[in-house]
């Protein structure tokens, strides 16, 4: 059974180098593109910088997805957003950002 890794995708790298080797799944969120957004929501300056950085160490760690003969995830990188009422261009940048630098995964 792979051990899956669901969080906010704002993560600590040293955090993540801890899990290496640990984790089969990493499920992060990409939840904003703009800081200014982040900040009003989450109270963080630095996400889309901290968030873009995890996101890329948890693809190394653990490669495109791969699914059994049965189509269940058995280790890779599934990326969640958040859609935001009211805040369209984050979500368009988000999912730009995401179709351009993890195309094989799955949302």
């Amino acid at each position: 059974m792979p051990i899956i890794y669901n969080c906010s995708g704002y993560e600590d790298m040293e955090t993540l180098e801890l899990l290496e080797g640990t984790v089969d799944i990493y499920i992060p969120d990409v939840k904003y593109s703009d800081d200014e957004i982040a900040f009003k929501y989450s109270g963080v300056k630095d996400y889309v910088e901290v968030n873009r950085v995890a996101l890329k160490e948890m693809k190394r760690q653990v490669g495109d997805l791969t699914v059994d003969s049965e189509g269940a995830a058995q280790k890779g990188f599934i990326v969640r957003h958040l859609v935001l009422p009211g805040n369209v261009e984050n979500t368009k940048k988000a999912l730009e950002f995401i179709a351009k630098n993890y195309q094989k995964i799955l949302l």
